[in-house]
């Protein structure tokens, strides 16, 4: 099943308020994983779709959100195996490999958790 995972950025008058909750409470209802850090500019999510077409209608649905003034996936699986195993293949080869912020931002988001 396709998935993504990545942050919504909050706008900074959102950020601190009883809409910051309004905002993770309505991404929540459009099927959102939703994990509030310490740091009110992001709301971290998961979310997963039936099809490649369904998640991307979901996350743009998320964009607009009052509160919400963007989406930025980070990580996503469009349900095609062999992609995946070929990009984990060329993950264990060395031939690719993930920049030092993408690491540390998945260090500290599973610090978080």
């Amino acid at each position: 099943m396709p998935f993504a995972t990545g942050f919504f950025l909050v706008a900074p008058n959102y950020r601190g308020t009883e809409e910051y909750a309004r905002i993770a409470s309505q991404l929540r209802e459009l099927g959102f994983e939703i994990y509030e850090t310490d740091n009110p500019a992001y709301l971290i999510f998961y979310v997963e779709a039936p099809d490649v077409k369904s998640l991307e209608r979901v996350i743009k649905t998320g964009e607009t959100i009052e509160g919400v003034a963007k989406a930025f996936v980070v990580w996503g699986f469009l349900a095609d195996d062999d992609a995946r195993r070929e990009l984990e293949e060329m993950l264990e080869r060395g031939e690719i490999s993930l920049s030092d912020e993408a690491r540390k931002y998945f260090e500290d988001l599973l610090r978080s958790l």
